[in-house]
């Protein structure tokens, strides 16, 4: 596991497993959040992170994919910690049905609730939620506006410097997802862009 602390209140915990995986630890008044989680083989080594920093208050989803939400039960104490998502996600959270492109739904994640955004309480906590549609159905960035840091989780991923579209075999719409990822850098001026399968870009 690699830490990047991209900013005062944002860290990013990358691994690699073939392709770099990561997860965002936001500090607050209240303690930390996370977003997204994921995969369950990274849970130990995130829970041991987020306690040297501050209490965890919730987990925030970008989307719903295997390699975000992996880790949703070991770190949210089997849901014992609020863990939140964009609701237009939930039926492929839970299995109900399967994601566009795909012949069948994916394994329903490994807690009982998971709750829509609360766009208030992330704003509390110095983020906004954008929704950014495209690689998933509900797919959300969050932008940490004080400081200038885009959490763009697989809206977009980054080679050498440059942003990139996000991965095709896993986006159900590319045409959406470029069009989600031009319109959220037209309402906010980052200073720099932090996707999850990728590094860092500064703008």
């Amino acid at each position: 596991m690699k830490q990047v602390q991209i900013s005062p209140s944002v860290m990013k915990l990358e691994f690699f497993i073939g392709i770099k995986v990561s997860v965002w630890i936001v500090k607050h008044d209240q303690g930390v959040l996370l977003i997204d989680s994921g995969l369950g083989i990274f849970s130990r080594a995130i829970t041991q992170q987020i306690g040297l920093i501050g209490e965890l208050t919730e987990i925030v989803l970008t989307h719903g994919h295997p390699d975000h939400i992996g880790g949703v039960k070991a770190i949210s104490r089997e849901g014992i910690i609020p863990v939140m998502v964009d609701e237009r996600e939930l039926p492929y959270i839970f299995g109900e049905k399967p994601y566009p492109n795909r012949k069948k739904a994916q394994k329903p994640i490994a807690i009982k609730e998971v709750k829509p955004l609360d766009d208030e309480g992330l704003l509390e906590k110095g983020l906004r939620a954008f929704y950014t549609p495209g690689h998933s159905p509900g797919h959300t960035c969050f932008y940490h506006e004080a400081e200038g840091v885009l959490i763009a989780g697989d809206l977009f991923t980054s080679k050498k410097g440059k942003l990139q579209d996000p991965v095709p075999a896993f986006t159900a719409d590319m045409d959406l997802a470029k069009r989600s990822g031009k319109d959220v850098l037209q309402v906010v001026s980052p200073a720099v862009v932090s996707p999850c399968h990728g590094k860092d870009v500064w703008l």
